[in-house]
């Protein structure tokens, strides 16, 4: 039964992953578009590139662990583990593992949440749309920007999955090669970036729904004076 868990883990991960940046709307036009430059480069292009890796690690994990449920040496193979790794070695997953399967799919939960609530509105770019609306249902109730605290949610989800003992990058040969260190710590770098850029394009949304929503702003305010997490921020 725990290896069928381990298994829906790392798959359902992945799918979190996929879900919390894949767009859900086309970019807007770029007349649409808000933001400085260094805001704008966080679109739906990052996000393509951002995804690619976590997917990727997502789908290497849960082949690793159907090679250690039927101790298959060929996906040993395709999913990069060395050849002495044990099925034990695979299987044995700590608390934190299953924390952060859990904290991905949450993330993935609330961004889909978000898309349904937003509708056409919902883009990866700062933007104000041709008949933009105002949403204050749903997500948006609890937390102005709830797609932003799935981000959060789901970095800290990858964190705990992947540093955990018997993780596939704690046991797989990526981090053991030069190549695979330096493509893992690019993109943490880059992800790292990601989330401060992010952070920074609260206040340039909260700025524009403010000027262009005026007084439906600042109702919508009072009631949700929280921008990311109920009562702290």
């Amino acid at each position: 039964m725990l290896p069928l868990v381990n298994l829906f883990c790392a798959m359902f991960s992945g799918i979190g992953a996929w879900v919390t940046m894949t767009p859900p709307n086309p970019v807007p036009q770029k007349s649409e578009v808000s933001g400085s430059a260094n805001i704008k480069w966080i679109g739906s292009k990052a996000a393509y590139i951002t995804k690619s890796f976590p997917v990727a690690v997502s789908f290497l994990e849960s082949l690793s662990i159907v090679a250690a449920i039927f101790d298959i040496p060929v996906l040993k193979k395709i999913s990069m583990l060395p050849m002495s790794t044990s099925s034990p070695q695979l299987l044995a997953k700590p608390l934190a593992f299953y924390i952060g399967a859990l904290l991905i799919v949450f993330a993935g939960y609330i961004r889909r949440r978000c898309y349904q609530e937003m509708g056409r509105n919902f883009t990866f770019e700062v933007a104000f749309l041709n008949n933009h609306t105002l949403v204050t249902t749903g997500p948006y109730s609890i937390v102005r920007h709830p797609s932003y605290s799935a981000t959060y949610f789901y970095t800290a989800g990858v964190i705990l999955m992947w540093t955990s003992d018997g993780s596939w990058l704690d046991q797989g040969l990526l981090l053991k090669t030069f190549a695979g260190w330096i493509i893992t710590c690019l993109w943490s770098i880059w992800w790292l970036m990601m989330i401060i850029m992010l952070t920074l394009r609260i206040l340039k949304e909260d700025e524009l729904l403010k000027k262009n929503f005026e007084k439906e702003w600042q109702e919508w305010r009072a009631v949700v004076p929280s921008r990311l997490f109920p009562g702290i921020y």
